[in-house]
């Protein structure tokens, strides 16, 4: 099938809403190059499953591309139309599955050295104007360090750069409480739903269930020892090596990975079943899970407030060893934690400055149960140090 053949029945077996967005733009990826179209009927086969954000985002560019006349359109299209591919990878079936197609075309680009033409092809086209959306603030809070006892001097030294360092920034009892106070406070008055998130790498804080999305490594308990026990058995099957595994995987549907356990929304249970399908070592440390959890949760929902705890991953053994739930007994190292944690909250500065502009963004980092913090704003001098005794709210009114 070429693009221009599409019908809506093309996409019969596309979940309700994908089905209702790929009939609504037939007209566009009847237009595409088949180099092209299946890259967006991967996104919109998917579209059920999508938070608000990434649904803005696609259908804006839709939209925009739709706006355009015949030959500025085509322009932007045209690089795509040059892209050879033999008859037999054009002939599978890209409707139905763009992602396995796509997978293949893209070794083809490879090993046919077309795979540059097309980056910067694709670069193009994702880089038109969209409509101008007015930025939201950010604040983004990032903890690190629980149990960790040893003195980090040098904690925090990359964000360092961006911000000022709080050496006495005063942690009580009450400071979980007032962490998740701020960020309500901070919060729209009818928040938008995915909007708030609390990523935790271990057993939660106290919070408002019914105010935040909630992923906590302990809580998710039952779905990683599902998708270790997979990679187990398939360990143990004989051969079939790291692509097999990926393939078996990527399979992996939610109705299988018991997030049925911890969540009824749908969206939230595709979004962890892909948390442990696509993360590396996001199934045995709880410090990658943390990471890759941000970093998702950053790139997709794009939320307006969050807040990431970092806890004790257990220490490294071998594979075989950590993959078997029924034997692998968890020894905590809150050491290596604190470093792991430490470059993780650089990444999640980055990845919040690739979502927003940095005049919107506050950003602060902080030790457990201890005064030394880093925080970023457009207020706060970078590179420098306060040593003044502060509270939340002052360092907060002085810097944010």
């Amino acid at each position: 099938m070429t693009p221009d053949q599409l019908t809506a029945a093309s996409f019969s077996s596309y979940p309700p809403q994908a089905r209702q967005f790929a009939t609504a733009h037939l007209a566009l990826l009847q237009q595409l190059p088949v180099a092209v179209a299946p890259a967006f009927l991967r996104e919109i086969i998917v579209f059920d499953w999508r938070f608000p954000a990434e649904r803005r985002t696609f259908e804006r560019q839709c939209v925009w591309l739709e706006s355009l006349t015949p030959e500025q359109r085509g322009r932007l299209l045209a690089p795509f139309r040059q892209i050879s591919m033999p008859p037999t990878l054009a002939a599978k079936d890209w409707v139905a599955a763009p992602q396995p197609f796509l997978e293949e075309l893209t070794a083809y680009l490879w090993s046919s050295s077309q795979i540059d033409t097309y980056r910067r092809a694709a670069q193009d086209l994702l880089a038109v104007p969209l409509d101008a959306m007015p930025q939201k603030d950010r604040f983004i809070i990032v903890v690190v360090g629980k149990d960790a006892t040893a003195p980090s001097p040098q904690l925090f030294r990359k964000l360092a750069l961006h911000g000022v360092t709080l050496h006495n920034l005063q942690w009580t009892p009450e400071t979980p409480r007032l962490l998740h106070a701020t960020l309500e406070q901070r919060a729209a008055m009818q928040a938008a739903p995915y909007t708030r998130w609390y990523i935790d790498g271990g057993e939660p804080w106290p919070h408002d269930a019914a105010a935040v999305e909630l992923l906590s490594y302990a809580q998710l308990r039952p779905v990683r020892e599902n998708v270790l026990e997979r990679m187990n058995r398939f360990t143990q099957s004989g051969p079939g090596g790291a692509e097999g595994m990926r393939r078996m995987l990527e399979e992996l549907n939610p109705a299988e990975s018991a997030t049925d356990a911890v969540t009824h929304d749908p969206l939230m249970q595709h979004f962890i079943t892909m948390l442990f399908v696509e993360g590396s070592g996001t199934q045995i440390y709880s410090t990658s899970f943390v990471q890759w959890a941000a970093r998702e949760t950053l790139r997709r929902a794009q939320p307006e407030q969050l807040l990431v705890r970092f806890a004790p991953r257990q220490r490294q053994r071998t594979l075989n060893q950590l993959f078997d739930a029924a034997t692998n007994v968890e020894v905590p190292d809150p050491e290596g934690s604190l470093r792991d944690a430490d470059i993780s909250a650089y990444y999640i500065l980055l990845d919040v400055l690739r979502i927003a502009d940095p005049a919107h963004v506050t950003f602060l980092a902080w030790r457990e149960n201890q005064g030394h913090a880093v925080l970023i704003s457009s207020r706060a001098p970078a590179g420098k140090s306060d040593d003044a005794p502060l509270d939340l709210a002052a360092a907060l009114a002085k810097y944010a």
